[in-house]
């Protein structure tokens, strides 16, 4: 089996980290006796000072007037708490985080919750997370419903386990609540890895997000995963199927390597010691091929072997497809641009000659209505791009021709092929319809394209049937009346 690792050795100390989460009396501020509580805020590590609050919850799930306020005690996110009474309890914690994607903090804070079941015992570990975040109002719906915490607690996580499948594969989790992204100790390693997993994928979205947005990376995380929370506490399920396809997408961006060093190196820099993060490997399939990362030898199916290949996970860019029009075709009216593109591309956008780019409808089947009557007729060149975010886009073109305008419409001068004379007046056709051809024996009184041909309609007279035969040299038109009228040859003026 694959793990992948820092270059240097990985340090887990159990000790020193249930140290700096002790439920000593007076250590955040906490003076009393009861049950020690002790945890950790992740999605990477809560700052020192954010605050905790903890309120007691009823049999029904509601808060009640029993609460705590306390806040973390290092920039890992540890905190600790008594409580009197064991029973169900809410934990909120809101505050400024490290983004383990990019190894900087947050710019904006983030509330996370958790609904935790206290017991008799005398230490307990309570960690919040964005699993008991997006958990947390099912949970509460179940205890409204009558069942107690004891069930309400692992019904709620095992439909969120079976609800995110199509993100990442089923797996037998422990509590929510013991999960960490990192492994402080050999009990929940599977676990957290898939903690790990699922919070990275869920920056990495709102990343994604945020680029093609022009907003904040922290507040589309908040949007993500209180919507989660939201769609999830109704009825068990994601109903935003789209969404979730999304962050199956966002999860082949991940670059497991630097997220696992951008962690350790944290916890050097808070404890003095590297702890082991957890190997979000066990769970990502970076190139898609249904082998996850830590048993697949090329991540990115490049042919070069992960041990050899400098860039293991490769990048996995935007590729779109032209289906309508084809190249050199000519198009005239209203006309349908579409295509396809594949799953990294955020949106698809289409330009025409030296217009700008707009927005077109859909993804993986995308289209866009173009009215070409506001275009000059001429070739041009239609672009098209599927953008996404995190590594830039890609495009494709064709190039069409407009032809609006009937190409017989204009200033021709003309003459009979059989005796060399010219008609009176230059403008033979115009758009209107007119014409000037005094060489019939009747009044003209206009024309109209029917198919190939030309249809001539004279006043007091039969109308007459032209077929108009472009010559490819000196732009010269060949008409040819049959018996109706001696054949012409005509060249533009206009």
């Amino acid at each position: 089996m694959k793990k992948r690792s820092a270059s240097w050795a990985l340090i887990a100390i159990s000790a020193l980290l249930q140290a700096g989460c002790g439920g000593g009396d007076g250590a955040d501020g906490i003076i009393g006796t009861g049950f020690n509580i002790s945890g950790a805020a992740n999605k990477g590590p809560f700052v020192i000072g954010s605050s905790v609050t903890v309120s007691v919850l009823s049999d029904d799930g509601e808060p009640t007037a029993n609460t705590i306020v306390t806040k973390t005690s290092n920039d890992l996110g540890q905190f600790s708490f008594k409580l009197e009474n064991p029973g169900p309890v809410q934990i909120n914690v809101q505050g400024y985080h490290f983004n383990e994607i990019t190894g900087r903090l947050s710019n904006s804070t983030l509330t996370l919750r958790a609904i935790y079941d206290a017991s008799e015992q005398n230490q307990q570990n309570a960690q919040v997370n964005i699993l008991t975040h997006i958990a947390n109002d099912r949970i509460a719906k179940h205890m409204r419903n009558g069942k107690p915490a004891a069930e309400a607690i692992p019904l709620a996580q095992t439909e969120l386990v079976k609800a995110l499948e199509p993100v990442l594969k089923t797996a037998p989790l422990p509590a929510f609540t013991d999960l960490s992204i990192y492994n402080i100790d050999d009990t929940h390693e599977l676990g957290n890895a898939y903690l790990l997993a699922l919070s990275s994928i869920a920056y990495q979205y709102a990343t994604s997000r945020s680029k093609l947005e022009g907003d904040s990376v922290d507040a589309e995380l908040t949007l993500l995963l209180n919507k989660l929370a939201s769609d999830f506490g109704d009825d068990g399920q994601f109903a935003d199927t789209d969404l979730i396809q999304r962050l199956s997408s966002a999860s082949r961006l991940l670059r497991p390597d630097q997220i696992i060093q951008n962690l350790v190196y944290r916890s050097y820099a808070v404890l003095g010691i590297a702890l082991e993060a957890a190997d979000l490997n066990r769970f990502i399939d970076t190139d898609g091929d249904g082998q996850v990362n830590i048993i697949d030898i090329d991540d990115d199916n490049d042919g070069i072997l992960d041990i050899e290949d400098i860039e293991p996970y490769g990048v996995n860019k935007a590729t779109i497809q032209i289906t309508n029009p084809t190249d050199k075709k000519k198009v005239s009216g209203m006309l349908v641009v579409s295509g396809t593109a594949n799953e990294f591309t955020e949106v698809v956008k289409v330009k025409i000659g030296d217009g700008p780019f707009i927005e077109a409808q859909g993804k993986a089947a995308w289209s866009i209505s173009i009215d070409t009557t506001q275009l000059p007729d001429r070739e041009t060149t239609i672009v098209v791009r599927a953008v996404q975010s995190d590594w830039g886009y890609t495009d494709k073109e064709v190039r069409v021709t407009v032809e609006n305008v009937d190409p017989i419409v204009g200033t021709w001068s003309c003459f009979s092929k059989l005796n060399g004379g010219y008609t009176y007046g230059d403008q033979w056709f115009t758009a209107s319809g007119a014409m000037n051809a005094s060489f019939f024996s009747c009044w003209v009184s206009g024309w109209q394209r029917q198919g190939a041909d030309i249809i001539v309609n004279r006043t007091n007279c039969e109308s007459v049937r032209f077929t108009p035969i472009f010559s490819s040299e000196n732009n010269l038109l060949e008409i040819d009346g049959g018996s109706y009228a001696a054949p012409l040859s005509c060249k533009r003026v206009t």
